[in-house]
């Protein structure tokens, strides 16, 4: 081999150092011009051999000798890069962008030892700079799409790769870079279909699989995930993105007992993440084991403190144990340490609540709805906290919001039908407490309230046909009873009166009011003896009534 040291047959391939960086031959068709510097083709035999330093100092001695500088410091930089040596590789592009004429290579070879450093302002630059130089430069449009998503600069990223795409529709890194791109913008079918095409052609690259993997997840397509999970497990049995993919589809497809296999074997390799612990948590929490779902929690929040959701359910778990205390404690210090966290602002309002702290859960659930004020359910209970403590104008206004977001809701139909009544706007209490009850056949409480409209505005028909409905659904109030019969009675409809009270009785035999209105029936209807029978019978029973008899 040691014609290789003849340096006219040696050739500098302008792409050299990008094919080599991606692993590939060059490609074909580059424009290839003879070596102009002497110790380059000396430099070049010595790294074929495997004597990379040797190479370097050849290289170096030609620099001194005052040979083409821009071939002579592109070249080290190559063999540095090799060696991971980004730093010298670096300086060596820069020298070379600086010296010669071949700007378009130097910066982008510059871009990718920026990009191996992290680097990724400066490697943006760098790789803008190549696309200026050499706009039809398909790997320069790439890189700086990579750097683009590197700073979260997705959209401008996903413009590079398809300028690269434009170019070379087939390049693999570009369309790669797209469907990361995508994903990142959540549109995750349009990512998966180019995911899916590129693995025809690398039907075994495990980072197609796994991001594929992550696809299904954010498609929350369970069956998808575990798909392609399997697919990586087979492939790499110890792999830990598949783990996690089985993990995460089992979650997806609510299997929480395989769910929490995988998550407990993901803890066991690496007791570090956080993420795996939490999960766990959710595992078991899901399944009802709440002791299990804490100490998850728990462990999860010693590898990172400041888990905001960890921290929220954990806090969940102790209100689910009743340890309301052990709660509080736990929201609050959630609550400072992620201010802007809105799902534990809920929990502590119902904790709140649950502790008898009706103004504190107000104050919590309208700081809510200051945040988020489509929470529903946050309206319904601040609605309730407003009705019990006679705030009816603001009870109103918060079930009425629970309707407008959800209109067929029985309990805050039901709810808002009360809040009118109470305000004495009988007309609209009915219009709710109908669809309450249209929405809800069942319910008894819509129908009850609907009955005590009806007997607070003397409507004995409507309070008769109320009172039917809720003996067919089982209720036997007495007190409905007894109105609904006194409605009757001053109606003058004796006979259903008297049947009222006497339901009444059956119900409540020591339901004095009914007893005596009974006997006020009776001797309307000219059983005279009778009604004197009863209340001689309620006197001998309740002897404190005979006082008012005379007055």
């Amino acid at each position: 081999m040691s014609d290789k040291t003849n340096q006219v047959a040696w050739y500098i391939d302008n792409d050299l150092v990008e094919a080599l960086l991606r692993g590939e031959a060059a490609e074909p068709g580059v424009e290839k011009t003879p070596a102009a510097a002497p110790s380059l083709g000396k430099a070049v035999a010595l790294h074929m051999e495997g004597r990379a330093q040797e190479a370097l100092k050849e290289l170096s001695a030609g620099l001194e000798a005052g040979q083409q500088q821009d071939e002579l410091f592109s070249a080290q930089g190559h063999i540095h890069f090799e060696m991971q040596k980004y730093e010298e590789a670096l300086a060596c592009y820069q020298r070379a962008l600086a010296a010669g004429e071949s700007a378009a290579v130097s910066a982008f070879n510059a871009g990718a030892c920026l990009a191996r450093l992290r680097r990724w302002p400066e490697a943006a630059e760098a790789f803008a700079i190549s696309v200026d130089k050499e706009p039809g430069r398909v790997s320069s449009h790439a890189g700086l799409g990579i750097a683009r998503l590197y700073l979260g600069q997705t959209e401008q990223a996903l413009a590079a790769f398809e300028q690269a795409l434009a170019i070379q529709p087939d390049h693999a890194g570009a369309r790669f870079g797209k469907g990361v791109g995508l994903h990142l913008l959540k549109r995750f079918n349009e990512a998966l279909d180019i995911y899916e095409e590129l693995l025809k052609d690398n039907p075994k690259s495990e980072e197609l699989l796994g991001n594929a993997v992550a696809a299904g997840v954010g498609l929350a397509d369970g069956e998808l995930a575990r798909e392609y999970a399997e697919k990586l497990q087979k492939l790499r049995p110890q792999s830990r993105t598949a783990l996690e993919g089985l993990a995460s589809s089992a979650l997806i497809r609510e299997d929480y007992a395989v769910a929490a296999r995988y998550c407990a074997q993901l803890v066991e390799t690496n007791p570090k993440q956080p993420e795996a612990w939490y999960n766990l948590g959710v595992a078991n929490h899901r399944q009802g084991q709440l002791p299990q779902a804490m100490q998850a929690y728990g462990q999860a929040l010693i590898v990172q403190p400041e888990f905001a959701e960890a921290q929220g359910a954990l806090a969940l778990v102790l209100q689910e144990q009743g340890d309301l205390d052990g709660a509080w404690n736990a929201y609050q210090k959630l609550r400072e340490s992620a201010p802007g966290w809105a799902v534990p602002r809920w929990n502590l309002a119902v904790l709140t609540e649950q502790r008898g702290d009706a103004a504190g859960a107000e104050a919590l659930y309208r700081e809510l709805l200051d945040r988020e004020p489509e929470r529903e359910e946050a309206w319904f209970r601040l609605g309730c906290l407003l009705l019990d403590r006679g705030e009816l104008p603001g009870a109103v206004e918060a079930f009425e919001a629970c309707v407008a977001r959800k209109a067929l809701w029985a309990e805050a139909l039901q709810n808002l039908g009360i809040a009118y009544a109470k305000q004495g706007e009988w007309a609209k209490a009915r219009q709710a407490l109908e669809k309450a009850a249209a929405s809800q056949p069942e319910s008894e409480g819509a129908v009850r309230a609907l009955a005590a409209v009806a007997v607070e505005q003397g409507d004995w028909e409507a309070a008769r046909h109320a009172r039917e409905k809720l003996l067919a659904l089982g209720d036997v109030s007495p007190e409905l009873a007894y109105n609904v019969a006194l409605l009757e009675h001053n109606a003058g409809h004796l006979e259903e009166a008297v049947a009222g009270y006497r339901a009444s009785l059956e119900i409540r035999p020591e339901f004095v009011e009914a007893s005596v209105n009974l006997g006020h029936a009776l001797h309307d209807l000219g059983q005279e003896e009778e009604a004197r029978r009863l209340w001689r019978e309620t006197l001998e029973k309740q002897p404190e009534l005979a006082a008012p008899y005379f007055g």
